[in-house]
């Protein structure tokens, strides 16, 4: 069928309203295999040209509808790219209609669905889409078996937060899991599930008609929640390590207040920072300190409540150092960017040498915050370099390793060029120890604990996002 007419077929379709399940029925529309690519460009304007009309946007909406309905063989490929990436623009229409799209697909998608969870904890809407689509895939008691023992492993998954093992309640709830009861239990005692979505351990045992009442008060579940989170991530941290290094200082500060918006890396964080100070070589503390909690808004929703005053001005103090470094190095031309050595060193020649990725995402994050739209410029300029950067080590290619035409060096070069008006050809202390030490000693142990590099699946959607599975792209 021409795009043309595919357009006026969507066209005429009721406007699509959030949230709502009356969908048309996209199987009446006359649509065959052969108009599948067409559906997945109309779904994929969707992120691509953000400012689309609301017709436009609804057309969008109907097509990956649509898509569902055909069962192409790249249909779930194609899905987990539409999740990735209206993720990353932040937009809630395609998480709202991901978990039912997968259960028109059914229970083969499980397989893929849990690689790709397993190997992109840095896309919860691939996971949320998964655990909330399970029960929207049962079709008969065999799938009912399957849907519950797949929740049950995901209940303990090691990636998942607070509130996705809540949403992971909420869908044994939906099948009514009663007999897993025991297992979400023991998750309410050790404090991992987030009470402000499925309420408590009391409020899960009258779903399941495990009780009839409640045996104490109802509380405010939201400001039981923030309690209860807090009280996680002290377990998790200990006490402020006062005569730890500033790494470890840093480390405390970034895991104990974190937040869905902020930093949680060091070598993040140095990137980011990088970017703060050349935009503003004069920024204080409160400046740089304001967005680190929330990387792109600045919101004061975001901001940590430091347990007391005290604990505030040593993470200024902490940060104070870090700004220093940079604008000393960026003074006096020996600025090094601060990276992790990642813990997979298996078939590295030098299993001391980082990789550069979360360092650079830190960069581009601080370019986004800190630069207005018309003065930023350098994202372009290094754009090619950066994806060089992530493509080779995605494949676990350690770059200190391969000095030929480095990317990570042309990018320091240009980042010192552009902003200090240096001569690129000129020699910075950055090239000329690039095999030093790159970590603190104390900072190579499991306490930072970066996770580690994992292999894609072949039949994966391809991490470049080209839509492609993996063994169709970039794998060869």
């Amino acid at each position: 069928m021409p795009k043309r007419s595919i357009k006026s077929l969507l066209a005429r379709l009721p406007e699509p309203v959030f949230g709502d399940q009356d969908w048309p029925d996209y199987s009446k529309l006359g649509l065959v295999e052969g108009d599948f690519e067409e559906l997945v460009d109309l779904a994929s304007n969707f992120y691509l040209f953000e400012q689309q009309s609301d017709e436009q946007s609804a057309r969008s909406i109907h097509a990956w509808r649509a898509m569902a309905e055909l069962d192409d063989s790249e249909t779930l490929s194609e899905l987990m790219t539409l999740s990735i990436e209206c993720d990353l623009i932040e937009d809630e229409w395609f998480a709202a209609d991901f978990p039912r799209l997968l259960g028109r697909l059914g229970m083969q998608t499980v397989i893929l669905l849990r690689e790709m969870v397993d190997e992109h904890p840095e896309f919860p809407s691939l996971a949320e889409g998964l655990v909330l689509g399970l029960p929207e895939m049962v079709r008969n008691s065999e799938d009912r078996t399957l849907a519950i023992d797949s929740l049950v492993t995901l209940l303990d998954h090691r990636d998942f937060d607070r509130s996705l093992r809540a949403l992971v309640v909420g869908s044994l709830i939906k099948l009514e899991a009663s007999e897993t009861a025991e297992a979400i239990r023991e998750q309410f005692v050790a404090n991992r599930i987030d009470v402000s979505l499925q309420g408590d351990w009391e409020e899960v045992a009258l779903a399941f008609g495990l009780r009839k009442k409640r045996e104490t008060a109802r509380p405010d579940f939201s400001c039981l929640e923030a309690e209860l989170a807090l009280q996680e991530r002290k377990a998790l941290v200990g006490e402020f390590p006062e005569q730890g290094g500033l790494d470890d200082q840093l480390y405390y500060f970034l895991l104990r207040y974190q937040n869905a918006k902020s930093i949680r890396r060091l070598d993040e964080l140095d990137g980011y920072l990088l970017a703060c100070v050349l935009a503003n070589p004069h920024c204080s503390t409160e400046q740089a300190s304001y967005c680190v909690w929330d990387t792109l808004d600045a919101s004061e929703d975001w901001q940590p409540t430091f347990e007391s005053d005290e604990e505030g001005q040593r993470w200024e103090r902490c940060l104070e150092q870090v700004l220093a470094r940079i604008k000393d190095g960026l003074r006096d031309s020996d600025y090094e960017p601060y990276v992790l050595v990642w813990p997979d060193a298996e078939g590295s020649m030098d299993p001391e040498a980082p990789f550069f990725t979360p360092w650079l995402e830190g960069f581009l994050q601080g370019e986004l915050a800190f630069f207005d739209e018309g003065d930023r410029g350098l994202s372009s300029e290094i754009g090619p370099l950066v994806e060089q950067v992530f493509e080779r080590e995605a494949e676990g290619i350690r770059l200190l390793e391969d000095q030929d035409d480095n990317p990570i060096f042309l990018i320091m070069a240009e980042i010192m060029r552009r902003y200090r008006g240096e001569d690129a050809g000129g020699e910075f202390s950055f090239f000329a120890d690039a095999k030093k030490a790159w970590l603190a000693p104390e900072l190579r142990s499991e306490q930072a604990n970066p996770t580690p590099k994992k292999e894609v699946a072949r039949n994966a959607a391809c991490p470049c996002g080209s839509g492609l599975k993996y063994k169709k792209c970039c794998l060869n």
